[in-house]
């Protein structure tokens, strides 16, 4: 390793990163601080084949070209941008809180461009491979499952559970709910579990209904149960009403 100040302009800042944040009130202070006596910690550097890769700074970077700064303080060490992702993703959370989709991102170009399963990656990082295997299963997910996991309107254990679903469109409907519901982590997987059962044996869900027993009324006069549409109405004055329902409550004679 060299300790080096080097062009900002040299300096490239990868694609996929992680970056941590800070609460405003602590950012801001950082901000006042590098104002004042510029930046005292160096940046963290790799260099592959003449191009320098920053690993851990760019807040640092940030301000000092606010600043008016041209160079930067680094400690410079060679790797690849393989070697930058990993070590990227190990120094992300010592200062501030790195947000879940940088690391899916990273997570994910870390098996897709360089074929790194969970267990690789959790050697080089000391991440859990827990929580590893759970990003690259959001990284397989419906787009929409994606989206509300970078916007934090999930958690990565809500996407992860949802991910495993195995048709899509079920995750699109499965996200809504839990959306909609605010459901936490264990009532979303009970309910996936009742969706999951519903898809292997849809005719339990959706029975063909029992034919319903035919509608009757009785008739006032000889007392058998018909069809409504079967029985008449007249119209009757109340003498000969009466005198109607006098025979019909009336018991024939012996």
């Amino acid at each position: 390793m060299e300790l080096l100040d080097l062009p900002i302009a040299d300096i490239e800042i990868p694609s996929v990163r992680v970056t941590s944040h800070f609460p405003a009130e602590l950012l801001e202070q950082f901000r006042l601080s590098v104002q004042t006596v510029g930046v005292v910690q160096p940046l963290q550097v790799l260099r592959d084949n003449g191009h320098f890769l920053l690993v851990d700074g760019l807040h640092r970077l940030q301000e000092a070209q606010a600043r008016g700064d041209t160079k930067i303080p680094c400690v410079i060490a060679n790797g690849s941008m393989r070697d930058a992702l990993l070590q990227n993703l190990l120094t992300s959370g010592v200062r501030g809180r790195p947000k879940a989709s940088e690391m899916r991102k990273v997570i994910g170009a870390l098996g897709d461009e360089y074929g790194m399963d969970s267990v690789a990656i959790r050697k080089k990082t000391g991440l859990s491979q827990d929580y590893v295997e759970r990003l690259m299963w959001v990284n397989r997910a419906h787009p929409y499952v994606q989206r509300a996991l970078d916007e934090e309107e999930i958690s990565v254990s809500h996407a992860a559970a949802i991910a495993r679903i195995e048709r899509h469109d079920v995750q699109e409907r499965v996200l809504d709910a839990c959306l909609t519901n605010r459901m936490n982590v264990d009532g979303l997987r009970h309910h996936i579990a009742l969706v999951e059962e519903i898809l292997a044996n849809p005719a339990a869900a959706d029975p063909t209904p029992a034919p319903l027993a035919p509608r009757l009324a009785r008739c006032y006069g000889c007392r058998h149960d018909l069809p409504p549409e079967d029985l008449t109405m007249y119209s009757l004055c109340p003498s000969c009403h009466s005198a109607l329902w006098a025979s019909i409550r009336t018991p024939p004679q012996s």
